[in-house]
């Protein structure tokens, strides 16, 4: 895993949190996505990686891009994925 800057809170979710952060190697902003997985059941966590996998597939110019994945110990999933600095669907 790369080492990430959090540098704030940018959402968050029944699953966990997102946080806007930048990539040392590359000084590039991107977005964490942490799932808490511990206390999950079996089909909950299977669900999480589930979704590392999908967005690891998906590739358009319309659909935020999926850059890595990793498991912090046994208590959380991290998603690194493309920063929409246009903002949300939502806004």
């Amino acid at each position: 895993m790369e080492s990430y800057t959090k540098l704030k809170i940018a959402g968050r979710g029944a699953m966990g949190v997102c946080y806007l952060a930048r990539k040392p190697s590359c000084e590039k902003l991107v977005i964490l996505k942490e799932i808490q997985i511990e206390g999950l059941s079996h089909s909950e966590r299977l669900s999480a990686l589930n979704e590392a996998e999908i967005l690891k597939k998906l590739v358009h110019p319309n659909i935020i891009r999926y850059h890595d994945s990793f498991l912090n110990s046994s208590s959380s999933l991290t998603i690194s994925m493309e920063y929409g600095q246009g903002g949300t669907l939502y806004s």
